[in-house]
């Protein structure tokens, strides 16, 4: 993506009546994340490098009822989807990923109150209007991976 493209996306986002907040923790040596891979099947599991259940509570009371912006890696880690909250996943295949989640999770099998969207970068500030409208002021909270906190932290507060 050239730097025009993303100077202009983050310009669009910028003029939304939205609050965005980058929420992350971070380790002592800098990590944010985990991640390992099962030698015998090849797959691969991203996970938190501690396990502190105050941190994750915390979490929870913060974003509840708000918009979770994240990459594809961080989504494809959670251990479900985070309830009440709208799912927006930022990938590079935004068509392959939804395919992949409606094979997987056929109408009637997931939380209908708990929206995912898969979108590209350049398609954000689109879905974010569209969210606007609906919650006009709502806080729209950045939680990862690293990529999605270099792309989009220029418009956090």
């Amino acid at each position: 993506m050239s730097a025009s493209t993303t100077k202009s996306a983050l310009d669009r986002m910028s003029s939304l009546n939205l609050a965005f907040v980058g929420i992350v923790a971070v380790s002592a040596d800098g990590v944010i994340g985990v991640t390992t891979v099962n030698p015998e099947t090849g797959n691969i599991r991203q996970t938190l490098p501690w396990d502190i259940p105050e941190d994750l509570a915390n979490f929870k009371r913060v974003t509840a009822g708000h918009t979770l912006i994240m990459g594809r890696k961080t989504f494809l880690s959670l251990p479900r989807l985070l309830r009440g909250r709208r799912h927006i996943v930022l990938t590079n295949e935004p068509e392959k990923s939804t395919a992949f989640w409606q094979k997987t999770h056929p109408p009637g099998t997931s939380d209908t109150s708990t929206p995912v969207e898969f979108t590209s970068f350049e398609g954000l500030p689109a879905v974010l209007r569209e969210a606007e409208t609906r919650c006009p002021g709502q806080t729209v909270f950045v939680i990862g991976g690293s990529q999605i906190f270099d792309l989009l932290l220029p418009v956090c507060t």
